[in-house]
């Protein structure tokens, strides 16, 4: 940092007010670098511009790339703290600590605001309607999970869409895995008492329900319903199944507590929870924290508990850490207004509290032992490899990777697919479609989705506003084309045109060669090298995801095209049938009185259709 903005910055800290709030380091584009919150935004912006021995090597890195800074002022230090983590989720700051990839991890959605609630899986939050549990990060046991509770609870797991229209139960119901709502077999109170049995399940209330199924299995058994007795027992052994992992820690203690555990190792962290309901350790999941280096176990865990706790559906009454938190007041008095009721954030000192501690911080140390190099963080072996190989001023920590999907000239699309910190970040993918360039020329149909994703960027930045699209406000460290010199070339133009300076590279199939802009020869790797590994997944990433586009685009366009061939059947009946249908498969299999009940259609034109896909299908 030249020594003319180090002491711009300071003045304009100088300005700062003596109260509390959050502060903003920026870099000379305006993209926000670091969001931090301060009882006393004077004093803690002011302590940036002391001795430069106190901070650290992050710290420095990050005032070096910073240009300006600034200040909001709040009421109080929980509104700080609220301001600091919906700042951070909207920026995504290169020097803050956070979850690393948090909107990957799965949910369980509970759609409580349906008539006949389902369960999914889901990625996000986003509904105040419907109950959520988890996040869960081992997806697979998840699912098994549900494979077993839908044994005990057979809820239904059809659209809303399918639900209304079927005329029949499914093999489900046959099954004994749904209580078919859907055709009235189960009314509305019935089910809804059984999915609150789901929810307690979730919430770690298991006991409860095991007790519940076997007093009306021996009732059952009393009353010589011997099948009815039988169903109940399975059910129960299936939960046993669920829950045979759980141990008893302390009959007495009838208090919710969730132990957080940390191992700290480079630049990654993991933060393990162990969930303890009514006495009874009920799950462990494991949190791995990104861009760590230079921050001690306090910064880390006061990360996680603003990151994991402003979505977590459950929020118990007591929070164990295993650090002194500098901000533990207005922590805890924010996680008191998140769950709406008292929570103590605690450090333990001795007894079974401390021995549950010491077992998380062993299983955080161990996870991170496990934890794949190739996919921690920007610093890792793959980044700062490919940072030589490419000569970035530093590890990247966003790649951006770019890929065409054709076929004979029909249903071009393109993909752009977003790695940060070496792992896939799936909220961030954009796809395209393709509609000024020739079909036959995939550096013209590439120049057409850059030139539309960075023109947004630079949009953004214009007008300084990144409320919009986070994906296309963001800018990347490292752009990844799926080809050689050419599509290099057509990439760099674009960029040269945005007046960007952004590194491209490209990534040849068969031959796996990197090219580059300014090089006539291209790099070769070896097959072994993590920054090879790094490049082929970003650009297999890209591949998978525009060709998905690229056939779902076909499909319907086959239907399309079809559906044009039918006599009485025009551009807005098709339109309906094709919003509500999903497949050729679907139509054909709806009766003509279902058909005749959508907008616009009549007896005579759901005739038409039937009869003619009933030929065709044949």
């Amino acid at each position: 940092m030249s020594i003319d903005r180090r002491q711009q910055m300071a003045d304009q800290v100088a300005d700062f007010p003596d109260q509390p709030g959050v502060y903003l380091f920026r870099d000379a584009g305006g993209g926000v670098l670091y969001v931090g919150k301060a009882s006393s935004l004077l004093k803690r912006a002011r302590s940036y511009f002391q001795s430069p021995a106190a901070l650290t090597t992050r710290t420095m890195k990050m005032l070096e790339a910073a240009c300006d800074v600034d200040c909001i002022v709040t009421d109080n230090e929980v509104e700080a703290l609220i301001l600091e983590s919906n700042l951070i989720k909207r920026h995504r700051p290169r020097y803050n600590v956070r979850l690393r990839d948090d909107k990957h991890y799965p949910y369980v959605q509970v759609t409580t605001g349906e008539e006949f609630p389902r369960v999914r899986i889901v990625r996000r939050t986003d509904s105040s309607q419907h109950r959520y549990f988890g996040p869960f990060t081992e997806t697979r046991a998840l699912r098994k999970t549900l494979e077993h509770l839908r044994k005990v609870f057979p809820y239904r797991t059809c659209s809303n869409w399918r639900m209304r229209r079927t005329s029949r139960p499914c093999l489900h119901f046959q099954t004994d895995r749904c209580l078919a709502p859907c055709t009235g077999e189960v009314s509305e109170q019935e089910y809804g008492e059984m999915m609150e049995g789901l929810v307690r399940f979730f919430s770690g209330y298991s006991d409860d329900i095991v007790k519940q199924l076997r007093r009306e299995m021996e009732g059952a058994a009393d009353n010589l319903e011997f099948e009815r007795a039988g169903q109940l027992r399975d059910k129960i052994r299936a939960l046993e199944h669920v829950s045979e992992r759980q141990k008893m820690l302390s009959a007495s203690s009838a208090e919710d507590e969730d132990y957080l555990g940390i191992a700290h190792g480079g630049n990654e962290a993991c933060v393990t929870a162990l969930f303890v309901r009514e006495g009874k350790l009920v799950g462990r999941e494991h949190f791995l924290m990104a861009d760590t280096k230079g921050t001690d176990d306090a910064e880390i865990l006061e990360a996680f508990l603003r990151d994991y706790y402003s979505d977590a559906p459950l929020i118990p009454g007591r929070v164990e850490v295993p650090v002194t938190l500098s901000g533990t007041e207005a922590l805890q008095q924010w996680l008191c207004e998140q769950r709406e009721g008292r929570v103590v954030l605690h450090r333990p000192q001795r007894g079974r509290r401390r021995r549950l501690m010491r077992l998380a911080c062993r299983n955080a140390e161990l996870q991170l032992s496990r934890a794949d190099e190739k996919v921690l963080g920007a610093d890792s072996q793959a980044a700062i490899q490919l940072a030589e190989v490419l000569g970035l001023p530093a590890p990247p920590s966003r790649i951006e990777g770019y890929d065409i999907s054709v076929l004979s000239g029909t249903a071009a699309v393109g993909s752009m697919v977003v790695f940060e910190n070496g792992a896939p970040a799936r909220y961030a993918y954009r796809r395209f479609r393709i509609k000024d360039s020739p079909k036959d020329s995939d550096t013209a149909m590439l120049t057409e989705i850059l030139d539309r994703r960075f023109s947004r960027l630079m949009q953004t930045e214009d007008a300084d506003a990144r409320a919009g699209d986070s994906s296309f406000s963001s800018r990347p460290d490292l752009v990844l084309v799926d080809g050689g010199i050419g599509q290099v070339g057509a990439a760099r133009e674009v960029l040269a045109d945005a007046g960007l300076d952004i590194r491209i590279c490209g990534l040849a199939k068969r031959e796996e060669l990197i090219y580059l802009p300014e090089e006539a020869d291209p790099v070769d790797l070896s097959d072994r090298s993590p920054a090879l590994q790094l490049l082929q997944q970003v650009r297999d990433e890209a591949h998978r995801f525009a060709q998905d586009y690229h056939h779902r685009l076909r499909r319907s366009t086959s239907i399309r095209s079809l559906l044009d061939d039918i006599p009485g059947i025009g551009p807005k009946r098709r339109r309906v049938l094709l919003r509500h249908f999903d497949s050729l498969q679907e139509i054909a299999g709806a009766s003509q009185k279902q058909l005749a009940e959508l907008d616009g259609m009549t007896s005579r034109a759901a005739r038409s259709v039937h009869d003619f896909l009933a030929d065709y299908l044949r």
